[in-house]
């Protein structure tokens, strides 16, 4: 972020000075919503959350080093403060502010699945050739959009912005103070639907991006999305289509599994990403959309597909003892659970157990039954040897995979993690390839906490034994 003075705030945010002085001479440099991260030099935004609010934690922002506070209730003491109407509203319209000074391309990501990944690769594969920043972690609400478009600086080219929404015109709103010049969807599938209501709502919702791009804007879109192919047939701005089928502009071709990830074609281009599961090959050919409107040559787009890593949580394959375990904790959708099933049944090593755990999928309405019963289904008609289910979905998914076909031994309820700790014990063999999914609330990384604890003491035993051997 770039230096600013309490004046330039003032305006910004078109608050009134704090009422014990005139307006101090201070700058700041960063922006921070929670006071325990505030460090010498910080603004403190005071704000109210579901849980806390920033009103009571000013004496300690100020202790840590912050110059001065954002605040909709004049604080007491003689200290630099802007008093607002309502902090978030400030925070959304200081974020503008700052953002209508940079000089950067703003590309706005949003979408029911695949926000992140798709950030995160447009982000890797840019930043080949130009300078830029990205959301950090998943800051793509209220909160978090200002604070990622405050991270910009005058010598940035570009910062790729992350929009997330549970509701109708949440992605608008955010979308107005973003202002960016290139609006990316990736989906259109059955995620919050508690806010949503439907998939229609659910497509309006996520094209209210497009609505707020600027004038000389494109759009890019996943074109395999049957909602979004339809859609664009009504765009008037530019647009390009991602995906694997005909219908696109940018098209993924002749893919193959490798030990070390994928290799495939975007036009006849070939290249590599050095992770596994087809689902992140959209965020690929999406990211090759951009970089080659900004001019980028095709050496240097693999040069930024090398580098590429998913983020926590999302398909992180890793060794835990004699296993292989793919980490996609981080959230679960009926669509992700889909990839899921793909990527543990195309895993290259044949000779491996594929176990698949998962947990529920959460905000799906009235619809959750029906959605989890078709994961059932799906997981028998996928090449999976063993099923894990936790959860209040838990029968209902093994339930439909038994009915499905899969065999009944090869099906497990686990109500606790304590059970699924015995159960893989009994289970997991040298070798075997795992993968655990749920939605966030499920915390189904506690799997690979059960994973670690089973290496450790296999490890310790085979130490014992060999100790005995000797």
């Amino acid at each position: 972020m770039t230096p600013l003075s309490f004046a330039q705030l003032v305006s910004a945010v078109d608050g009134r000075q704090h009422p014990h002085g005139e307006c101090p001479n201070v700058t700041f440099h960063s922006v921070q919503l929670d006071s325990r991260k505030c460090r010498e030099g910080d603004l403190f935004w005071a704000v109210r959350g579901e849980n806390e609010d920033g009103h009571h934690f000013i004496a300690d922002a100020f202790q840590r080093g912050a110059v001065a506070a954002v605040v909709s209730q004049p604080l007491q003491q003689s200290l630099p403060q802007i008093i607002v109407d309502d902090t978030i509203t400030a925070l959304g319209a200081f974020g503008n502010w700052y953002r209508r000074r940079q000089s950067g391309l703003v590309i706005g990501v949003t979408g029911s699945v695949g926000k992140t990944t798709t950030r995160n690769m447009i982000h890797t594969v840019l930043s080949g050739h130009y300078r830029g920043v990205q959301s950090p972690q998943n800051f793509n609400n209220q909160f978090g959009v200002p604070l990622s478009l405050l991270s910009m600086s005058e010598e940035d080219e570009f910062a790729v912005i992350e929009v997330g929404a549970s509701a109708p015109g949440e992605v608008a709103q955010l979308g107005k103070i973003a202002e960016h010049e290139v609006a990316v969807i990736t989906s259109i599938a059955e995620a919050h639907l508690s806010g949503f209501g439907s998939l229609e709502r659910t497509l309006e919702s996520k094209c209210e991006l497009i609505d707020t791009l600027s004038e000389s804007g494109f759009v890019v879109l996943n074109g395999d999305d049957p909602r979004l192919l339809e859609y664009s047939e009504t765009l008037e701005k530019p647009f390009y289509l991602c995906g694997f089928g005909p219908q696109n502009h940018f098209r993924i071709e002749a893919v193959e599994m490798t030990a070390d990830g994928m290799n495939f074609q975007i036009n006849g281009q070939q290249l590599h990403l050095p992770v596994c599961g087809r689902h992140f090959l959209n965020a690929a050919a999406i990211a090759v959309a951009i970089a080659s409107e900004l001019g980028m040559e095709v050496e240097e787009v693999q040069s930024g597909f090398s580098s590429f890593t998913p983020g926590s949580g999302r398909c992180a394959a890793t060794e835990i003892g004699p296993w292989t375990v793919i980490d996609d904790t981080y959230n679960a959708s009926p669509r992700s659970m889909h990839a899921a099933c793909r990527l543990l049944s195309e895993w290259p090593d044949s000779s491996a157990s594929r176990i698949l755990v998962v947990g529920d999928m959460l905000e799906l309405g009235e619809s959750a039954v029906a959605y989890h019963r078709h994961l059932g289904h799906t997981i028998a008609e996928s090449d999976i040897d063993f099923l894990i289910a936790h959860g209040d979905f838990a029968k209902t998914v093994a339930a439909a995979a038994s009915h499905a076909g899969m065999p009944g031994h090869q099906i497990a309820v686990c109500p606790s993690f304590e059970i699924m700790e015995v159960l893989l014990d009994c289970w997991l063999q040298p070798g075997d390839v795992l993968l655990a999914k749920g939605s966030r609330a499920m915390k189904m990384e506690r799997t690979l906490d059960i994973l670690t604890e089973l290496a450790e003491l296999q490890n310790n035993q085979s130490n014992r034994t060999a100790r005995k051997a000797a």
